[in-house]
């Protein structure tokens, strides 16, 4: 849908005439939400090639990882101190320790999954693969 979307629209692509949509909005949503998965994925695959070919400098990607999940995890940590000093939802410590361990995960466990479904997306889309929903049949409202 992502594509679909940018390209549907890719006239606004830096178009002054739309303002800031066209201006920072759209570039942010090629960028960041399109192209991003892309790069990271080959990223990956990049070094997995490196550490296979005996070329990937070893102290500068423990270093980089660490600081790149260090970011992310941080990030959430934020995130859920900012939910519990404005909302205060989670009032049960076992609730708060779910929230915690799952920032924990995210960059080993969910990223990856939305990383691949996009990969996987942005192929389907490229090749005309179909794999869309199907039809949808209304059945309208039930009687009571």
């Amino acid at each position: 849908g992502n594509l679909e979307t940018l390209y549907t629209h890719r006239d606004m692509f830096f178009n002054p005439k739309f303002g800031k949509l066209g201006m920072l909005s759209y570039p942010y949503w090629f960028f960041y939400e399109w192209l991003a998965p892309i790069l990271e994925f080959f990223g990956f695959i990049s070094i997995l090639m490196f550490y296979y070919l005996g070329i990937l400098n070893l102290e500068f990607f423990i270093a980089i990882t660490l600081t790149i999940y260090t970011f992310s995890v941080m990030f959430s940590l934020y995130a859920i101190l900012w939910e519990v000093f404005t909302y205060n939802q989670y009032t049960r410590i076992k609730d708060l320790c779910t929230l915690v361990l799952c920032a924990l995960l995210e960059p080993f466990v969910f990223h990856p999954v939305v990383v691949w479904s996009a990969i996987r997306g942005n192929y389907k889309k490229l090749f005309k693969i179909n794999s869309g929903w199907g039809s949808q049949v209304r059945k309208g409202f039930a009687k009571s």
